[in-house]
């Protein structure tokens, strides 16, 4: 333990206990202290009068004070009583709580006008104490051993082994400082206490060194080769084979400690890349620890031939003699079996559950997806902005009353039946439309007859009319049609004396029948022009000589070319 705070005491947390009531609660056979029962910040004065035990004191440090006197010396971490002495006090200045550690012995004997003193003198020194503050405990980490033990690329220690090891520190109320090092320097340290505790696997002549928890995973040690090699099956295999291990691990010192071409190194995530890549012959590691770094690293030319012995303990190991912290460790473990936290961490790090490594790929994949979400709303935000774009275009194209399109739709349409006319030397026509009698149906009637009007007028052309043909509104009551594809002169007559008539049929427009009729002219390519605008102009030309007649005979029947609602008094 590399830190220890001073505890605090108060008035209403002393006990006085018999100090053969406190041996038979505190002590066990061997008369070795476990005072996880013990209240936290507890003052404890022990008043014997008979006892006669020898015990030994584990631990007499600065959380203990010694009161009164004795005729024997304490000799050999040992108080022995006899019957001259007044007696002794020891009395614990610990928050001893159920998380805490602590290690004493203690023989009291003092009369009893010396008991009541010693009482009001301590019941009087106790108002000052300070605040406890909890122990810390250094814990030597391999640098790269996941799934157990590793440091991060944040400098934060990672793992099921960390995550327990938190967890229990949290349940038995002390703290832990990580240290990342080489696992050779990781077992150097503990056996000189330099750390107090580690993760390792177990053996015979690492008992002697360490004090071991009970084991958290079992793991057997496994031989790793490439896809390619078929000749390492067993250990005996391995003979003048040049053999990967850990530097200081358990397969270094006590599986290949005869190996004379052994490589070692650092941590099992360099092992393991270089024999991928060519180098050495087999690994020898934990299985456990070998599966998850091929995942991780992709080393999908590794495979795993065969187990040396059976599974080995991995455990918590402590500094020889450290039985207070590997008491704790033990408890905690416990604690964390049957409340279940135990067998979630497992679940995360060992049992399909994510680790760091498979957050990491979650989270890429979840930026991944965010990223897909976002192109496809932006996909479909500019689909639906060119859906808008294009339907202004169409309206800017197309009339907005009868839906043909408009002048400049229809120039762009005229070019291209031009473009398609030359190169095919096919023939093609334009009709020039005007609608005689429609101002007297917008005065008679109103604005909103005439554009119905319009409108069924667009219809009865788009009826008469091919579907490769163009039938466009040029302005005002004047329409243009795009004939293509044109065998004989004859069909442009045809059509035209077509639409005339349907023209002529009466219209229903607001519960009254309306007749109108229409002037056309037409313009043949390429005898009266070449391009759209020698075509239209043609077009306009000829549909204003067709309408002088019409303007003439009107006049002599007085109705001034203009058409109007039926009645009983109009003909047809």
């Amino acid at each position: 333990m590399m830190s220890q705070g001073t505890g605090a005491t108060s008035n209403e947390n002393i006990i006085i206990m018999p100090t053969y009531t406190f041996a038979h609660k505190a002590y066990n056979g061997n008369m070795r202290c476990d005072m996880n029962w013990m209240s936290q910040n507890a003052i404890f004065l022990m008043l014997g009068n008979n006892n006669k035990s020898v015990i030994r004191i584990e631990s007499l440090s600065n959380n203990f004070v010694l009161f009164g006197y004795t005729h024997k010396k304490i000799k050999n971490n040992t108080i022995k009583r006899d019957d001259h002495a007044l007696g002794a006090v020891l009395v614990a200045k610990y928050g001893f709580g159920r998380k805490r550690s602590v290690m004493s012995g203690l023989l009291g004997l003092i009369s009893h006008g010396q008991q009541l003193v010693l009482l009001l003198l301590l019941l009087s020194g106790t108002t000052a104490a300070q605040p406890t503050e909890r122990p810390v405990f250094v814990y030597a980490l391999n640098q790269q051993s996941l799934p157990f033990e590793a440091n991060s690329i944040t400098n934060r220690a990672i793992g099921f082994n960390i995550d327990l090891m938190r967890d229990i520190a949290d349940t038995m109320n002390f703290a832990v400082e990580f240290r990342a090092m080489p696992l050779a320097q990781v077992l150097q340290q503990l056996q000189t206490g330099e750390v107090d505790m580690a993760t390792i696997i177990s053996s015979p002549e690492r008992d002697a060194l360490f004090d071991f928890a009970k084991p958290h995973h079992l793991s057997p040690v496994v031989m790793i080769v490439r896809d390619d090699n078929s000749e390492i099956y067993r250990l005996e295999d391995l003979q003048n084979k040049e053999v990967v291990a850990i530097k200081g691990g358990f397969a270094h010192r006590h599986l290949l400690a005869g190996q004379r071409n052994l490589v070692t190194v650092a941590d099992i995530k360099t092992g393991l890349t270089q024999l991928s890549a060519g180098h050495h012959d087999a690994m020898l590691t934990l299985q456990s620890i070998a599966l998850y770094q091929i995942q991780q690293h992709k080393l999908t030319n590794m495979v795993i031939t065969g187990s040396v012995g059976s599974a080995h303990a991995y455990s918590f190991a402590v500094t020889k003699g450290n039985r207070a912290l590997l008491a704790q460790i033990n408890e905690g473990m416990s604690i964390l079996r049957r409340n279940g936290t135990f067998q979630q961490l497992h679940e995360k790090w060992l049992g399909g559950g994510r680790t760091v490594e498979q957050e990491k790929r979650a989270l890429i994949v979840f930026f991944i997806i965010t990223l897909l979400i976002i192109l496809i709303l932006g996909l479909v935000l500019w689909k639906w902005k060119t859906e808008e774009t294009r339907e202004q275009l169409e309206r800017a194209h197309h009339d907005a009353l009868t839906g043909l399109p408009a002048r400049a739709l229809l120039m762009d349409r005229l070019e291209h039946a031009l473009s398609h006319t030359r190169r095919t030397g096919a023939s093609m026509a334009v009709l020039f439309i005007d609608l005689d009698g429609f101002k007297s149906v917008n005065d008679t009637l109103g604005h909103a007859a005439g554009d119905l009007l319009l409108q069924m007028v667009a219809k009865r052309l788009l009826y008469c009319m091919r579907e490769e043909d163009t039938v466009a509104r040029f302005g005002g009551d004047e329409f243009v049609i795009v004939l293509e594809n044109i065998d004989h002169v004859g069909d442009i007559d045809m059509i035209a004396d077509r639409i005339l008539e349907t023209l002529q049929q009466p219209f229903t427009v607001v519960g009254q029948q309306v007749c109108i009729s229409g002037s056309l002219g037409v313009s043949l390519y390429p005898q009266n022009g070449t391009n759209a605008d020698s075509l239209l102009r043609h077009a306009d030309e000829s549909m204003y000589q067709a309408k002088k007649p019409l303007v003439t005979e009107s006049d002599r029947n007085g109705r001034g070319g203009e058409g109007g609602i039926i009645n009983q008094h109009d003909s047809i």
